[in-house]
């Protein structure tokens, strides 16, 4: 846990763009961890279509939690790999901190015209939906459109 917010720190400084963010639970636990380096950022808003391949999966061994992860579709119709997020456990919470991260990366000028999304619990498909639906609607919008006004 000590080395988390110097690795955030490191990559922040060394790659320009880079969002790499965490959080510790209120005793000081590993929680969540976000990271999209720059470069990958750069070339999703260039060259990438606007379509988003969301996946997670279970960590089995030694550390256990959820792998998150954003893939997008480039120009030769290959996966390319935005970003990745490792949280402690796959509950609502964790979810949308997820999205909230990730709306910093796609932002509003970028229109995703579809996203997929592959979850293997059926309770999280509503919560997924929900997620995707705010993110595009006009008050969501217009709460973005106040916060980067600040």
């Amino acid at each position: 846990v000590k080395y988390v917010p110097w690795m955030c720190l490191r990559l922040r400084d060394s790659i320009p763009g880079t969002r790499a963010n965490y959080i510790l639970s209120i005793e000081g636990m590993f929680k969540q961890l976000f990271i999209a380096y720059g470069c990958s950022i750069t070339w999703f808003t260039v060259a990438c279509r606007p379509i988003l391949f969301i996946d997670s999966c279970h960590l089995t061994a030694y550390y256990r939690g959820v792998l998150m992860s954003v893939c997008a579709l480039d120009a030769n119709n290959g996966l390319y790999p935005l970003t990745y997020s490792f949280a402690s456990s796959e509950n609502d919470d964790d979810w949308l901190w997820f999205f909230q991260e990730l709306k910093h990366i796609v932002g509003l000028e970028m229109k995703c015209s579809k996203v997929y999304y592959k979850i293997w619990y059926p309770q999280y498909q509503p919560m997924m939906s929900q997620v995707w639906e705010s993110y595009q609607s006009l008050q969501f919008q217009t709460t973005w459109d106040k916060v980067t006004a600040l």
